[in-house]
């Protein structure tokens, strides 16, 4: 599919529409709460922080597990590392 899109402009906008560059709403909310309580650092873009894992999930579920046939144990242990890792660049200032 990726490399369909790559080369077929017409084939690359129609699963642009199925599939729009958006964040998952839910996860949007919970970042904003957990800025709100102070838990995370405030002045990030919810949005923003929201796609970065949305993106690095896709990668991680999309391309090592179907592309690669890793198994669901590996894409597992790496989404937690992944999410230990970023939580520490979300810590409020002087929380590092």
């Amino acid at each position: 599919m990726i490399s369909k899109a790559l080369v077929d402009d017409d084939f690359a906008t129609k699963v642009r529409k199925i599939s729009p560059l958006t964040a998952d709403p839910r996860l949007v909310k919970r970042v904003e709460s957990l800025q709100k309580r102070k838990l995370i650092c405030s002045t990030l873009d919810a949005m923003e922080v929201t796609l970065h894992v949305g993106f690095q999930t896709f990668g991680l579920v999309f391309v090592s597990m179907m592309l690669f046939g890793l198994k669901k144990d590996f894409a597992l242990a790496q989404l937690d590392s992944f999410v230990k890792t970023f939580a520490i660049g979300l810590a409020p200032k002087g929380t590092k």
